[in-house]
């Protein structure tokens, strides 16, 4: 359940934010690209940008789902798993509460022991995901994570997606070959 830890700090130190790669034996590196995220992943690479704005409401309305002595930054992963499992029906709430966990897990989590809610300020809506560049927001995340990482890897946490780093050494293999490219259609 758990990403022993002296793996996971070899690997962070085996990557390089600035050039984006991940080191291996000798000259050998890993470019890691938005194609590379829609390749290990499956994220959309849609062509518009993942954009966040500040919406009040909107966080206030999925905070709401959680008990009111709860602090609305204290939110736990647990609780907002807790909040899905209680749900029957792809709503908002629930698209919202998987967004969350997804983002944490992949996107950028917080430094402490709570969810980072910055998905939840995504300008747009999570039924046209498809058409956004999630691959872009895996990336920016990693070099952003790692940058801060490297100033201080002693007390500073690791936040970006550590786990797409590791499948991604573990299997570094490309699949362009199976990649749908683009065609006409001729009619």
């Amino acid at each position: 359940n758990k990403i022993p830890k002296t793996m996971a700090v070899n690997v962070l130190w085996y990557y390089d934010p600035y050039e984006n790669v991940l080191h291996l034996k000798g000259t050998q590196v890993i470019r890691k690209k938005e194609d590379d995220v829609h390749d290990v992943l499956g994220f959309p690479k849609g062509n518009r940008d993942v954009v966040f704005a500040a919406d009040k409401e909107k966080l206030d309305a999925w905070r709401s789902q959680f008990p009111e002595k709860i602090a609305p930054h204290k939110v736990t992963e647990k609780m907002v798993f807790s909040a899905m499992k209680k749900t029957r029906d792809a709503d908002i709430q629930f698209k919202q509460n998987f967004m969350v966990l997804l983002s944490n897990l992949f996107f950028r989590s917080h430094t402490g022991s709570y969810v980072n809610q910055e998905i939840l300020e995504f300008v747009g809506s999570f039924d046209d995901a498809v058409k956004f560049n999630w691959c872009k927001l895996v990336v920016k995340g990693l070099r952003d994570a790692s940058t801060a990482w490297l100033q201080d890897p002693i007390e500073q946490y690791y936040t970006g997606s550590l786990v797409f780093l590791i499948v991604s050494l573990l299997n570094p293999v490309s699949y362009t070959h199976l990649r749908a490219h683009e065609t006409e259609l001729h009619l």
